[in-house]
């Protein structure tokens, strides 16, 4: 709280947006004579034990917040029990300098335990000072979670009533270790803790013990297409995850398998059909089912944009059953429907420019090709040979 004292008092009222203000502040506020607002008092045993006449009862409350070493010994308890006014009592200070016999434990509303790096080593004295306290006890817990032992009665009760955990950076810790901690730390508002774990623990942990983790590593590469999914909704970077599936789950999936060949020399995952039933497959799906390491499954289709299809490697090509292009310019559609290994070829639209399309007619069959579109004009088979001629 600042302010020039002059400029204040000329004015026809002032008012303060402070939460709390101290003893002192408030003498000054009540100095001057345009302050017409309401005030909160948070001081230490001394500033209030020392507020002159009227300030802490014209206070709307009035708050005690002072170090356990400036209210342990009994001539402390009985200076505060004197001052009428006080309402709340919260008292902070590091573990060591609290005991338990402390008798302001019993009057406090809040204790704060202010240590930066409790563990289970603490969890004895933690919980002697929550037994003797009567208010809320506040403190962090920072440890391995296999130093946590759960089974332990203080750690539990330590783990159980602790504000926020933070577990060791870089700690391998695996969903179910994790799960039991979250589920023992009932007054947590945050726990932190890197995961490890398989692909299969991954994928089922809830939403709520994923999103928690710092980092997740996994500890496999092997994965069902389910699987996949729920990896590729969570963000990872399934380059080289090896995914097996049968060919309806496969086809139900393809946005997200085709995030296994999403770039350059990403190409060491391998997806395995699991029965032999005809897929449906973009190029870069086909691509993963027809890896370098002969896995080669032959039994699909290829769907896919005419751009897609021309850049596909030969392997890819040469091993599907028929292709449809979905949509593509002159250039890339002609270009597929040139190959001739493919079992069948269709193009169902062709995008490009109308000269562009009358220059080429004479090289394309057009009997394969589904609808033609110019600019924001369209036609069909019986209309494109008019505008071919």
């Amino acid at each position: 709280m600042t302010g020039n004292g002059d400029t204040v008092n000329a004015a026809i009222s002032s008012s303060i947006t402070d939460a709390t203000v101290t003893v002192a502040q408030a003498e000054l506020l009540l100095a001057l004579e345009s302050f017409d607002d309401t005030y909160t008092i948070s001081d230490s045993l001394a500033g209030l034990g020392g507020a002159a006449e009227g300030t802490l009862e014209g206070a709307v409350s009035v708050t005690l917040a002072d170090d356990i070493t400036n209210l342990d010994e009994a001539a402390n308890v009985t200076a505060y029990e004197a001052i009428t006014e006080i309402d709340t009592i919260v008292v902070s200070g590091d573990l060591a300098d609290y005991d338990a016999a402390d008798a302001v434990l019993a009057d406090a509303d809040t204790v704060n335990i202010d240590d930066a790096d409790l563990d289970a080593t603490d969890a004895a004295a933690i919980v002697a000072i929550s037994d003797a306290a009567a208010g809320d006890v506040v403190y962090g817990l920072v440890d391995d979670i296999a130093d946590l032992d759960l089974t332990d009665a203080d750690i539990l009760a330590t783990v159980a009533g602790a504000s926020t955990i933070a577990t060791e950076a870089g700690a391998a810790n695996t969903v179910e270790t994790v799960e039991a901690l979250i589920a023992a730390a009932t007054n947590a508002s945050a726990v932190s803790y890197d995961l490890d774990d398989s692909i299969a623990a991954i994928t089922t942990a809830s939403d709520a013990v994923y999103d928690g983790a710092t980092a997740v590593t996994l500890t496999d590469g092997d994965a069902t297409v389910g699987q996949l999914s729920i990896l590729v909704e969570r963000g990872f970077d399934v380059d080289d995850i090896n995914v097996s599936g049968t060919a309806a789950q496969v086809t139900e999936a393809l946005t997200d398998l085709a995030e296994m060949r999403d770039g350059e020399d990403n190409d060491d995952g391998v997806l395995t059909v699991t029965d032999n039933v005809t897929v449906e497959a973009s190029v870069a799906v086909a691509e993963a089912m027809t890896a370098d390491d002969g896995n080669y499954y032959t039994n699909y289709t290829l769907r896919d944009t005419a751009a897609a299809l021309d850049a596909a490697d030969n392997n890819t090509l040469a091993i599907s059953q028929g292709v449809t292009v979905t949509t593509g310019d002159y250039t890339d559609s002609a270009a597929v429907l040139a190959i001739e290994n493919f079992g069948s070829t269709t193009v169902e639209a062709i995008v490009d420019d109308a000269d562009v399309l009358a220059g080429g007619a004479a090289n394309i069959d057009w009997s394969a090709v589904g609808d033609v579109s110019t600019g924001d004009d369209s036609a069909d088979l019986d209309e494109a040979g008019q505008l071919m001629v």
